[in-house]
């Protein structure tokens, strides 16, 4: 059995889904079963249980019998100082009662600024935000539980997640305003190499890896479709969008000025160098032990997106 933690988020609804697909007994942990329910009514078969991940005991309760955690929790930015690690520490817990592996959904904060012109799995993890230094002690956890105790995991890294479910406020003004015909806004350069991952392919990367039990101990990096540009990206979206929604950079002194009166704006301002810096992930580890990478063009990926975007408006 394969527990979720976080179904209720885009990488973990995703990952619940591609699961299900695949046949997989499948249980989630949600703070609310009947809502959970009512937003996704076609999700038969799993096993929908009541707990909060931030509960040691709830977690420990919803794993027994679980041979992998999917941890997909992420919770607001204001709140990963307070709520990250604990959360990680519960997952751990549970899986040494449950003797269970661990799959976790990693992102590049851990690299701070890149030292190579593609970042595989080897490079130096060198965070200089705060929210960066999280993400490496969580790291840090799996791979001394892994150590010391025999605790299995396997991570899947990822760059910027976009697609069906995604609605943070980086991408969901990117979509929305793209079907209205409104100016798209984007926080920071947009001449820079960059590359986008598409959420459905993020999955099924992480339940491939994770499923296989000869990935314990590893890190995989599974990069976007290719590299691209802002620029080129948004311009795509708003002509599939069949609109002539306009592309406007945001400011970085306006980001600032939000900051002031904004924790979550303030807690992005810290992040925004990965928007004005090149980081592109090196692929050649995932596509050597899976014989290719999962990957979705950005035609493809940017069309469902719409489609999702559209049947949410439609209330369908």
């Amino acid at each position: 059995m394969n527990l979720v933690l976080g179904a209720t988020g885009g990488i973990g609804h995703w990952t619940t889904v591609r699961l299900a697909e695949r046949g997989e007994p499948v249980r989630v942990l949600v703070r609310d079963p009947e809502k959970f329910r009512r937003s996704w009514p076609e999700a038969k078969g799993i096993d929908v249980v009541r707990g909060d991940a931030l509960v040691g005991s709830d977690v420990r309760a919803a794993a027994r019998g679980a041979t992998t955690i999917f941890h997909c929790v992420n919770v607001p930015y204001p709140d990963w100082s307070t709520q990250a690690l604990p959360m990680l520490s519960n997952t751990i817990d549970a899986a040494r009662a449950a003797r269970a592996k661990i799959v976790f959904p990693g992102n590049v904060y851990v690299f701070g600024h890149a030292q190579k012109e593609l970042v595989a799995e080897d490079h130096p993890k060198g965070a200089h935000s705060r929210k960066g230094r999280i993400r490496v002690e969580m790291e840090r956890r799996l791979e001394t539980a892994w150590r010391q105790e025999g605790i299995p995991y396997t991570i899947v890294r990822f760059p910027d997640f976009y697609g069906p479910d995604v609605v943070n406020e980086l991408y969901r003004p990117v979509f929305a305003n793209a079907l209205r015909g409104r100016a798209m806004p984007w926080y920071g350069k947009l001449e820079i190499p960059f590359e986008f991952s598409f959420i459905e392919d993020a999955a099924q990367a992480l339940v491939l890896a994770g499923l296989d039990p000869s990935t314990s101990g590893e890190t995989y990096h599974l990069p976007g479709f290719e590299i691209t540009t802002p620029r080129a990206w948004l311009a795509k979206v708003a002509q599939t969008a069949g609109t002539k929604a306009k592309i406007r950079a945001v400011p970085r002194g306006l980001i600032m000025l939000y900051g002031l009166f904004n924790s979550q704006a303030r807690e992005f301002l810290e992040m925004q160098y990965l928007r004005r810096e090149r980081l592109i992930l090196d692929g050649s580890k995932f596509r050597a032990k899976f014989g290719r990478l999962v990957a979705s063009s950005y035609d493809d990926g940017i069309r469902a997106t719409l489609d999702w975007y559209r049947s949410r408006e439609a209330g369908t």
